[in-house]
């Protein structure tokens, strides 16, 4: 399970999604509307709930961010984060099979 480490405020730092085809080749977001979410892993509040993400490259080269938004990390704490992809009427979550990120977000940097 993937740990992604933050600290409060830094929103200099995105979190990003990569997806590739099983030949390694980029998969094309360019149509597609990609969303993230995050919860509370303490009481499974949300947080982020199904935000735009921003594609790179107009989603050619299958790369997406979500940009923080003060709110989403202004406290510390423990999160399930997922990117969820909507193509041509179907929707797949990523980390597939549920949300898998684990989310850190420190208080003060380790």
């Amino acid at each position: 399970m993937p740990t992604l480490e933050f600290n409060v405020g830094d929103r200099l730092t995105p979190i990003r999604l990569e997806l590739n085809e099983r030949d390694t080749s980029n998969t094309d977001l360019s149509a597609d509307t990609v969303t993230f979410s995050m919860y509370d892993t303490s009481d499974d509040s949300v947080k982020v709930n199904d935000q735009a993400c921003t594609l790179t490259n107009g989603g050619t080269d299958g790369k997406a961010h979500y940009p923080w938004a003060a709110a989403d990390i202004d406290t510390a704490g423990t999160f399930w984060g997922y990117f969820k992809r909507t193509s041509g009427g179907l929707t797949a979550q990523y980390p597939q099979n549920g949300p898998r990120l684990v989310i850190v977000i420190h208080a003060t940097p380790p």
